[in-house]
């Protein structure tokens, strides 16, 4: 049953086009839409999300808009399903002015596309010749109480770059009700990283150690992920860098994955057994 205050769905189609039907999260920026494996079908997984909520109970209400303010373009943003649901589950994060933010740059660097230009005020910014690939996600289980990230950076440009820094970033952290059960993969010679995600801090330095990349060359990485049982984390890898003998740096981000990390000490499940009562 649709709410009085959702978007048209013509309202919803210029959101999607004004930003080339990609996720308006800077962070994000994943196409929308794609081929259906039915030849007669496409696959959307895009939402025309509301800056301020359509109704009282939603995240970002305020009482003082109208509803055709409330369904009113500049009251949408196109998002990824993802993304869409992270911004709901953390409001004091996802501010009204941060999604206003987002909403603007998405449609600029559209408009740059649109019209053949690099798009960075000015400087050529070397936008997606980085590639960091999520390889293989392990969460823990009942052999293994961390979980493990296999992911490599690889330099897609005709110059050589330094990777100045690596990170990952929480997006989103939530409570799960399950319990350990699986069987994990070997382990294999990369570059080892660790991390141990704590109740607060939502992005951590993996290492101090610069990377330098020649054109088409990639390194391996092998992070393993300390984190809080009972809780399911969603996580995206950032790198800094920049092209060998200049100083602009640049950012790039992996597609957000996820790790769950199962209740299997008696405390946890203790927690668990309370969290289910309620």
């Amino acid at each position: 049953m649709n709410r009085i205050a959702d978007f048209s769905p013509r309202t919803k189609e210029i959101l999607a086009k004004r930003v080339g039907y990609m996720c308006s999260n800077p962070t994000c920026k994943r196409p929308t839409v794609g081929p259906n494996s039915a030849i007669e079908k496409s696959t959307t997984i895009g939402i025309a999300a509301h800056i301020t909520a359509a109704s009282p109970a939603g995240p970002r209400y305020k009482s003082n808009l109208s509803l055709e303010e409330r369904k009113h373009i500049t009251n949408g943003i196109w998002l990824c399903s993802l993304c869409s649901d992270l911004i709901d589950k953390d409001e004091r994060h996802y501010t009204v002015e941060l999604l206003n933010d987002w909403k603007r740059e998405a449609e600029q660097a559209q408009l740059e596309r649109l019209k053949g230009v690099k798009y960075g005020s000015g400087v050529v910014k070397y936008t997606g010749s980085i590639i960091i690939d999520i390889g293989k996600v392990n969460n823990p289980n009942q052999y293994l109480s961390i979980g493990e990230v296999r992911f490599s950076v690889t330099n897609a440009s005709t110059k050589p770059i330094k990777i100045t820094s690596l990170g990952l970033k929480i997006l989103h952290r939530e409570f799960i009700m399950s319990t350990v059960a699986a069987v994990p993969a070997a382990p294999i010679d990369e570059y080892y990283l660790y991390v141990r995600i704590d109740e607060s801090t939502v992005y951590f330095e993996l290492t101090d150690k610069h990377f330098e990349l020649f054109p088409e060359k990639t390194e391996g990485f092998f992070l393993k992920v300390d984190g809080i049982e009972g809780q399911k984390y969603i996580l995206q890898l950032q790198a800094s860098w920049h092209i060998m003998g200049e100083d602009f740096l640049s950012s790039e981000f992996s597609n957000p994955f996820s790790l769950k990390f199962n209740s299997r000490s008696p405390e946890a499940l203790l927690r668990l057994l309370d969290r289910i009562k309620k």
